[in-house]
């Protein structure tokens, strides 16, 4: 009963185990792509508040 347990739980690629390996990897790109972001529109805004300081 344990050992099939363990195999449901934490072997193969239909694991629980393996199910939450790959959500944590969705949520690293998500984390990835949102700090992206960030940097993307801090950016801009300083390009436009320079652009406002040069007029």
């Amino acid at each position: 009963m344990t050992e099939h347990y363990n195999r449901e739980v934490m072997d193969g690629p239909h694991s629980t185990y393996a199910a939450l390996r790959a959500y944590e990897q969705e949520l690293l790109t998500i984390v990835d792509t949102l700090k992206r972001m960030e940097d993307d529109y801090r950016n801009t805004e300083q390009a436009v508040a320079d652009q406002w300081k040069h007029l």
